[in-house]
């Protein structure tokens, strides 16, 4: 999940979907994922409490791959990489 390109972005495996558009400053940016089936999920996207988008992906979250959950960083060819550098409360 973040903000970049002109959007924030929930990215679930390689499925990923972009609501809204980027803003300076602090939001309170929310993402709520509801597994539809076996293969898909619907990702709604909130800033500062207020729905911007929503969307059906082609994914769902779970440890399919043998992966840790992660906060703060992502995977990269099974390694641990691209450290949140920020704050989170």
């Amino acid at each position: 999940m973040g903000c970049w390109s002109g959007g924030n972005h929930v990215r679930i495996r390689s499925a990923t979907t972009t609501q809204g558009t980027s803003q300076t400053g602090y939001h309170h940016i929310t993402a709520t994922v509801n597994k539809i089936n076996a293969t898909q999920s619907i990702v709604k996207i909130y800033k500062n409490g207020t729905l911007i988008g929503e969307n059906t992906i082609d994914s769902v979250m779970g440890n399919t791959q043998g992966k840790p959950w992660v906060l703060g960083q992502e995977w990269d060819g099974g390694t641990l990489s691209d450290f949140f550098q920020g704050a989170m409360d």
